[in-house]
């Protein structure tokens, strides 16, 4: 009885997305990847002391759904403008590897970058943007089915 429980358990899991395994298409979708990495106070002072854009936050690159399938990694590298209100416009792609995969994720990704409030405007400001797959961690539905055979057994 305890293995068709466990096999019942582990057929409908694939079928239930939760919160933890939901893959947003959009920041208006997932607006959490917005505020993703805020600056500490000692980069903040670095990229002061440089005559750098003082940078607040940068967003969470969405994962394109053909590099995630195809487990493709890359980068891409932005160039943009930091305008008076700390904002990224005018962006471009310097560099793409692989190619064809990642651009219009990295552009999105750096448009929602957030620098302080300037005086000056900054040119030919450079990031690079980076997909990676984590593979060492578990998949949600793995961790469920090891905490699953832990309570059955």
């Amino acid at each position: 009885m305890k293995r068709f429980v466990l096999l019942c358990t582990i057929v409908l899991s694939g079928c239930i997305e939760s919160p933890l395994t939901k893959r947003c298409s959009s920041y208006e979708e997932c607006p959490q990847l917005i505020d993703f990495y805020r600056y500490s106070a000692e980069e903040k002072a670095k990229a002061r002391k440089r005559g750098n854009p003082v940078p607040v936050y940068k967003a969470q690159p969405i994962y394109p759904t053909e590099a995630l399938v195809n487990h493709t990694e890359g980068y891409v590298i932005v160039e943009y403008l930091v305008n008076n209100n700390g904002d990224p416009v005018n962006l471009s792609i310097v560099e793409s590897i692989p190619a064809g995969f990642f651009e219009e994720a990295a552009i999105e990704a750096a448009k929602h970058f957030k620098y302080e409030k300037s005086p000056q405007e900054y040119k030919n400001i450079r990031t690079k943007v980076s997909f990676k797959i984590d593979k060492d961690q578990p998949s949600n539905k793995e961790k469920f089915l090891e905490w699953l055979l832990w309570v059955l057994y």
